[in-house]
């Protein structure tokens, strides 16, 4: 069971990687927009980036299924957080929905890994902590005039990053739930990374300039 379960995740990781990764960031060039659009090589150098924290969740440590729930809450947390602040400071309706699905699904997935926790010790403080210091300044407060384009675009790397972590865990964990878990991650979060950079490019996608160069200096 476990063995099918990962040889389906892995086609599903394949589509990922060729559909979605390549184009994180799309429609610098779209013609027409009037806005301001970083340069290509930021663009490039911001996936890069993206992918690279991904990698470094757990500080360079050996995997474990502690410190993988536990790093995973936070980043869940942060999601939460900031869709909880689009609801508030946005008007696209869409978009709306998308973050009252994010608090949704991750509010209950965070229930999920803190019981099981539990029975692992509790949280790993390491690798809390290090997510925690990667979620600071991207879910921090700030004055953008922006706040739906800003959400769908920095999620897109979010998710990325989430997926990532959930590959790993894939390849190493023997957990079931767990498993199971990651594999529904990597699913859901894939799927909106789709629809966020279909809903960018239909609004010029353009990310916010100030925005995407305080991801750069955070990573």
């Amino acid at each position: 069971m476990v063995y099918k379960n990962k040889i389906t995740t892995a086609i599903v990781l394949v589509l990922f990687l060729t559909l979605c990764l390549p184009g994180l960031i799309i429609g610098q060039e779209e013609k027409g927009s009037t806005e301001a659009v970083p340069e290509k090589g930021m663009m490039h150098d911001l996936m890069r980036r993206d992918h690279m924290m991904g990698r470094h969740w757990n500080s360079g440590q050996a995997y474990s299924d502690r410190a993988y729930l536990s790093a995973m809450i936070v980043h869940h947390e942060a999601a939460v957080d900031m869709a909880r602040k689009v609801l508030e400071k946005g008007s696209d309706h869409e978009v709306k929905k998308w973050a009252e699905d994010v608090v949704k699904a991750q509010e209950s997935e965070i229930g999920q890994m803190r019981e099981w926790l539990k029975d692992m010790g509790g949280v790993d403080s390491q690798a809390a902590g290090t997510m925690g210091t990667m979620m600071f300044e991207m879910s921090r407060e700030d004055d953008s005039k922006e706040p739906d384009r800003d959400f769908v675009s920095i999620m897109i790397g979010h998710h990325a990053m989430a997926v990532e972590m959930a590959v790993e865990a894939l390849a190493v964990s023997t957990d079931e739930k767990i498993i199971e878990l990651s594999k529904n991650i990597i699913i859901t979060q894939t799927n909106e990374i789709v629809e966020y950079k279909k809903w960018l490019a239909k609004m010029g996608g353009v990310v916010h300039q100030a925005r995407s160069s305080s991801m750069a200096d955070m990573m």
